[in-house]
């Protein structure tokens, strides 16, 4: 049986046909192949000098991202699961390709070599970097996706992340805690909200500040007042990967790895389906949304009982992409609808 986020998806796509807006469809059907590919991508995002390279690091026990203070990343880098490490540039013949359109060239690179390519301006038209390693955590289909840094919105690595945002089935947003949530943060919080609901904020560096328990309270309060629903989770990457070489597992505990690993398996790994409801909801309910503002419009200026039809069909099938984030029960309630022509 299908599930009940896909009837709902086809039928979005059914609309956006009907209304002609082949923009919607497209985004619809990219979706829709994304929701039923098994693999799960988790992307790691936030501003720059963050920790996001030194957490993929940390989560697998592997220097798979480059780090330090002179290096930046510049394309998205997906790290998956392999039986034996391996390593490729994925380039595109535009730099306008997309990261998940099929690429014109894939170049396999020595697995050392990697994060030095994708941490240079040298790599003209590269749009990703693929990394495999065997590792238990990536064992089910999971794909950690180091992303660049997100800051000025016109910049070329802003836009790259967020056309890989586009695919996410999770995210972990990255800030440090040496200080609260940014205003420019909690902006890039809701709209990484508005692509992918599935967040948990990820506050690191907590080996640095001594008074990093304080941030995360201030943090927990300016999430509840902007009505945030993320999870925060406090952790420390130099600590992990030391008790990792040491073996001390009281180290460990202290880095709060434990925990957010748990929150990986718990909420991701083991919740695939939850994740993509809540996700079929977002884009359902925006593709919905952009057909119903010109109708409303076409309403008031002609009155059109045709129109009005046609709308009330609309907020038929929002009603049910409410009900597919309200849960499972809720889901499958779901009916199929002809669409107005």
């Amino acid at each position: 049986m299908a599930p009940p986020w896909l009837d709902v998806l086809d039928e979005t796509i059914g609309a956006c046909v009907t209304h002609r807006r082949p923009d919607l469809e497209a985004r619809l059907r990219e979706k829709r192949a994304q929701q039923l590919d098994p693999k799960l991508r988790v992307l790691v995002v936030g501003e720059s000098k963050q920790g996001k390279s030194q957490l993929v690091n940390a989560l697998l026990n592997a220097p798979v991202c480059a780090v330090g203070d002179d290096i930046t990343t510049t394309v998205p880098t997906f790290v998956q699961h392999a039986d034996t490490p391996s390593a490729a540039l994925v380039r595109n013949a535009s730099a306008r390709g997309s990261i998940f359109h099929t690429p014109t060239e894939r170049i396999a690179v020595p697995i050392d070599q990697v994060t030095k390519q994708v941490s240079t301006a040298h790599s003209q038209h590269v749009v990703r970097a693929e990394i495999g390693i065997p590792r238990a955590l990536l064992d089910n289909g999971l794909v950690l996706i180091d992303t660049p840094g997100v800051g000025d919105t016109r910049s070329a690595h802003t836009a790259s992340t967020f056309a890989t945002l586009m695919q996410a089935d999770a995210v972990l947003m990255v800030s440090d805690a040496t200080g609260e949530l940014t205003s420019a943060e909690m902006t890039l919080l809701k709209k990484v909200m508005e692509a992918c609901p599935n967040v948990t904020v990820v506050v690191t560096k907590i080996d640095l500040v001594p008074s990093w328990r304080n941030v995360v309270e201030r943090n927990k309060v300016l999430l509840a007042r902007a009505g945030v629903p993320a999870k925060l989770i406090p952790v420390s990457s130099a600590l992990r990967l030391r008790a990792a070489k040491t073996g001390d597992q009281r180290l460990n505990t202290e880095s709060g790895f434990p925990e957010l690993l748990a929150c990986v398996q718990r909420d991701i790994v083991a919740s695939a389906d939850l994740l993509a409801r809540r996700a079929v909801a977002v884009v359902a309910s925006s593709a919905i949304t952009q057909l119903v503002t010109p109708l409303r419009e076409e309403l008031t200026a002609h009155d059109s009982s045709r129109t009005a039809a046609t709308i009330s069909t609309l907020q038929e099938a929002q009603r049910r992409v409410d009900e597919l984030r309200a849960g499972p029960r809720a889901g499958r309630t779901c009916s199929t609808t002809r669409w107005p022509t």
